[in-house]
């Protein structure tokens, strides 16, 4: 996440809609100034992410247990810790196996 809001700072074009945009996040409300980790943060719990293609270019092709569950929390519609904990039963990912990205987006919407 650090590493990410490394690249956000450094990218001085566009809003900061435009640059959560380019990271992969779908940012729905007004234009906000973020000047620090913390505010990135903050802007990124009230995002959604994008598609397939852009987890992939954020998190690689695999994702971890703590990028699963990073994920499902981010969001209008984030889960807490009972629903993240019921959908693991689910997500064949455990703290020692990751999941491909595009396996994980199919058990999503399946």
């Amino acid at each position: 996440m650090e590493r990410k809001y490394r690249e956000f700072s450094q990218d001085k074009s566009g809003t900061a809609k435009e640059r959560l945009g380019a990271l992969g996040f779908v940012y729905s409300g007004k234009d906000v100034t973020i000047q620090s980790y913390e505010e990135f943060t903050k802007a990124l719990e009230e995002c959604d992410y994008m598609d397939e293609q852009k987890l992939v270019k954020y998190y690689g092709e695999y994702l971890t247990y703590s990028d699963i569950s990073h994920i499902l929390k981010i969001g209008t519609n984030g889960l807490c810790d009972n629903e993240i904990a019921e959908t693991f039963k689910i997500i064949p990912c455990t703290p020692t196996q990751p999941i491909s990205v595009r396996e994980f987006i199919k058990l999503l919407y399946e």
